[in-house]
């Protein structure tokens, strides 16, 4: 009997992983950012921690737009098991 981990089942490839933990990675700068940087107000100067804010949020938002792009345009790897049954 084959153990959940050596099962064949749809893959993603190398790309995709990449921008996965990349948009992980970036969020988790935006919390830590977010939650050290000062308050923010109506006349406050985007200036340091506002500033790597706003641009790690920028870099964000192009990294989900890619990623979307990604997978749209680029389907999982599915394995032999799974095809035959689709047929």
């Amino acid at each position: 009997m084959a153990k959940a981990y050596e099962m064949k089942r749809p893959a993603y490839d190398a790309v995709a992983r990449t921008l996965h933990w990349l948009t992980v990675l970036l969020v988790a700068m935006q919390f830590v950012i977010g939650w050290t940087m000062p308050d923010v107000h109506k006349d406050t100067q985007p200036v340091n921690l506002i500033a790597w804010h706003l641009g790690v949020g920028a870099t964000l938002v192009s990294v989900m737009a890619l990623r979307l792009i990604w997978r749209l345009t680029h389907w999982p790897i599915r394995s032999m098991n799974l095809c035959a049954r689709c047929t």
